[in-house]
């Protein structure tokens, strides 16, 4: 069975040869959107584990709770992620299959 990672990277290099663009730098910059998805799931999953908002000593001893620094990192990912979309050109626009199907729920 395939990771989320290797089904993103096949989708997006799918997608890069309809549009006739699969070539080597768009494939590098589709595993580096991979690679990024990996991390915002292992951030994603720290922020579930550990909250919002963390406890730590400060340096006099005492605890203090500030806000996991994972969800600042998750915002920061997912800009980059987005613009690697954006330069390969790939949107949900062209993406999105006509309704009518099964699924369609009229939404």
């Amino acid at each position: 069975m395939a990771t989320i990672s290797q089904r993103i990277a096949k989708s997006l290099k799918e997608q890069l040869r309809r549009k006739g663009a699969d070539e080597y730098h768009f494939e590098k910059l589709v595993d580096d959107y991979c690679s990024l998805a990996e991390t915002k799931a292992k951030l994603q999953e720290d922020v579930e584990e550990n909250g919002v908002t963390i406890t730590e000593c400060n340096t006099k001893g005492y605890e203090v709770h500030k806000t996991n620094p994972s969800v600042s990192e998750i915002t920061r990912v997912s800009a980059a992620m987005l613009k690697i979309l954006d330069t390969l050109g790939i949107n949900a626009d062209d993406n999105i299959k006509d309704g009518g199907g099964e699924d369609d729920f009229g939404l």
